[in-house]
């Protein structure tokens, strides 16, 4: 006697099953992937912010002290607690000021056209990295002006810095790492970089003080 034989295909329950499933494993991939696509612009945005800052403080470290010193705004808060909304000139009420510029403090900051990247306010950086300087529209001067000016692409950088001479070193002196009446300052450089639209403004500080 001939058994019959069993029909060995899935039935179009188990298919669904087993695309539901599937359809539910590719979301949870998917958003891991775009996570993951954050994550890494976050961190070379990250990087080159921290980059643009340092450049700067490199030429605070060849720079005339005294010099610096003098041109120290007495501020009573945290700087880096302003928002971007930095004059051409700084003021006890907003000490923040582009690095640019012939006659600064820290030097000759103006933009010279070269690859020396301690100069200038404004930047591009590709995605291997590589820094040019931004052309931006001729009002725009200030970092404020750049996140809030249409004609300004997402991912332009702008820097800035200050110097003051109240907050830090009066703790410092509180702590014992400064002594009686020594004169001295503290230079702050931040970064800004314009989002996409949606994303939050990057901003890094870097400070160091500056004493005789």
């Amino acid at each position: 006697m001939r058994r019959a034989l069993r029909n060995k295909g899935f039935s179009l329950m188990e298919v669904l099953v087993a695309l539901s499933v599937l359809a539910v494993a590719s979301v949870g991939a998917l958003s891991g992937l775009v996570f993951a696509s954050k994550q890494f612009r976050l961190g070379q945005s990250t990087t080159q912010g921290t980059v643009l800052a340092e450049r700067t403080m490199q030429r605070l470290r060849l720079a005339n002290k005294q010099k610096i010193i003098a041109a120290a705004v007495a501020f009573s808060g945290r700087p880096e607690a302003l928002d971007a909304s930095a004059s051409l000139t700084a003021s006890a009420s907003n000490p923040w000021v582009p690095t640019t510029g012939a006659a600064t403090a820290l030097g000759d900051l103006s933009n010279d056209g070269s690859s020396d990247y301690s100069r200038g306010a404004f930047f591009t950086v590709d995605g291997a990295g590589i820094a040019a300087r931004a052309t931006v529209p001729g009002a725009v001067t200030t970092c404020s002006t750049m996140l809030s000016n249409a004609s300004v692409p997402p991912g332009v950088y702008c820097r800035e810095v200050a110097i003051t001479s109240a907050a830090t070193l009066t703790a410092a002196r509180t702590s014992g790492a400064l002594t009686g009446t020594v004169e001295g300052a503290e230079v702050l450089v931040r970064v800004f970089r314009k989002p996409e639209v949606g994303a939050p403004v990057g901003q890094w500080t870097l400070s160091e003080v500056v004493v005789p």
